[in-house]
């Protein structure tokens, strides 16, 4: 037999029904709040909705940003610098498409009409980070079928931070490449 200060004590620190074996029920008592913070069921249950709902759109930031770089297919790149000093060939990026980010990491040839490279890239950090990755072909094995361009792309090889990110131009900013470390290098494609 329970006294009543044993149940006003039960009460303060379970504010739950009882059932009748004598456990609490998970059902808090009308008018009693859950213990952590002033929050009604009702308010706990929307705050669990709304964690959900965020948890769900920013897994799918990389999947988001790595779609509309593909949308694109063939992005221009307009303008490379190196501390604000123009830097590079300019050309094209003729991406990927029909690749799952999950499955495989997608590539991108870039091209200036007499010269290729392929590089890998990727989006990361819910989409705040684009990594590049120079990729050497088997046929150029022989570093004297190198030419120009795989060796630049070799070199803007890192972890860019994403700018700018629209459907029709993107802008990336690094200062951790291979070659460039503690410089700032700024990609801008568009199409």
């Amino acid at each position: 037999m329970k006294t009543k200060y044993m149940k006003a004590k039960q009460e303060k620190i379970f504010p739950f029904g009882e059932v009748a074996n004598g456990n609490q029920s998970l059902i808090p008592k009308k008018g009693k709040v859950l213990p952590f913070g002033k929050m009604s069921a009702g308010q706990m249950g929307l705050l669990l909705l709304v964690l959900c709902l965020v948890g769900l759109s920013s897994c799918n930031k990389e999947k988001r940003f790595s779609s509309k770089l593909m949308k694109g297919q063939t992005w221009n790149v307009t303008n490379i610098t190196l501390n604000n000093e123009p830097l590079a060939p300019k050309g094209q990026w003729l991406i990927t498409t029909d690749v799952d980010i999950y499955d495989s990491v997608p590539s991108a040839k870039w091209t200036t009409g007499l010269e290729d490279a392929i590089f890998e890239w990727q989006f990361q950090d819910k989409g705040e980070s684009f990594y590049l990755s120079y990729v050497q072909q088997k046929d150029e094995v022989d570093g004297n079928l190198l030419d120009t361009l795989d060796y630049f792309a070799y070199y803007l090889t890192g972890k860019y931070n994403v700018e700018v990110h629209k459907k029709d131009q993107m802008v990336f900013t690094s200062e951790e490449t291979i070659k460039y470390t503690g410089e700032m290098v700024r990609i801008e494609i568009g199409r």
